[in-house]
C-alpha cells in the first residue's frame, strides 16, 4: 500500500498514519493522484457548516472536502506506543480500511500456530 512491498515504515511513522484523519476517511487513490505522501504528511479536520469532515493536509497544503465519505464506520484498533489500545472509526474505501482487511485476510491466511 505504500508503493512498494520492500518498503517498512517505523512505529512511530505507522502511529501517525493509523491517527491520520485523512488516511481513515480518503482512498488510495486520492494520495497516489495528488501527490500527498501516505507517510509524513499531517491532517487536520477543518469542520465548516454543511462539510463536516473538511481536512486540511499538508503537504502539499489543501482543503479536502472528505464529507461524502460518510459511511458507517469500521472500528481499526491499534496498540499505540504507550501499549494502550487505540480504536479510530474507518470509512469503506479508506487507506486505514483496506489495509485492516488486508490484515485479517492474512491473518485468516497464516493463523499463528505453536
Amino acid at each position: 500500500m505504500l508503493g512498494d512491498p520492500d518498503l517498512t515504515i517505523s512505529h512511530e511513522q505507522a502511529t501517525n498514519l493509523v491517527g491520520s484523519p485523512a488516511v481513515q476517511r480518503l482512498a488510495l487513490d486520492f494520495f497516489k493522484q495528488t501527490g500527498v505522501p501516505m507517510v509524513g504528511h499531517t491532517a487536520k479536520r477543518m469542520p465548516v457548516e454543511g462539510s463536516p469532515w473538511n481536512l486540511y493536509i499538508e503537504p502539499p497544503a489543501r482543503l479536502v472536502d472528505a464529507s461524502g465519505t460518510q459511511t458507517k464506520p469500521m472500528s481499526f484498533r491499534w496498540i499505540n506506543p504507550s501499549g494502550v489500545l487505540e480504536k479510530h472509526d474507518v470509512v469503506d474505501g479508506s487507506v486505514l480500511r483496506d489495509l485492516g482487511e488486508l490484515c485479517s485476510d492474512l491473518a485468516r491466511r497464516h493463523p499463528i500456530t505453536e
